[in-house]
């Protein structure tokens, strides 16, 4: 039983230390890849690219975010939130270095469908999915 907690706590840490972090900008390109060189759009990080693990971190740079898709069986939304985190990795959505970032729904539902739960709110301008 020791060895089995010893390798759970040594396999948690291991995936904590690997955690890495990406960007979003309201002026990235469609082709970003999501490095502060690079960033992705706010909604290419809400479809879980592959380089998106649970644990990562996505630091939403400055600037208003609008979007409009078709979600189906919602009509027309801002925003749909795809990613998987689990409950001890979430990936984390945050403002970088104390830069305003806001979502903009143009009149839309500005929708943020979470899947298995929904999100919950972690002090000033942290998202946890």
């Amino acid at each position: 039983m020791k060895k089995f907690i010893l390798s759970f706590i040594i396999f948690q840490y291991a995936l904590f230390c690997h955690a890495s972090s990406f960007y979003v900008s309201v002026t990235a390109a469609a082709n970003g890849n999501g490095s502060f060189e690079n960033p992705w759009q706010l909604q290419i990080a809400f479809n879980h690219p592959k380089s998106l693990l649970p644990g990562d971190t996505v630091w939403v740079r400055e600037g208003v975010y609008t979007n409009s898709i078709n979600a189906p069986g919602l009509g027309t939304v801002s925003f749909m939130c795809n990613t998987k985190g689990t409950s001890n990795l979430p990936i984390i959505f945050r403002n970088y270095n104390n830069e305003r970032a806001s979502i903009d729904a143009n009149e839309n539902f500005a929708a943020l469908c979470f899947d298995p739960k929904p999100a919950a709110i972690h002090g000033s301008g942290e998202l946890r999915l």
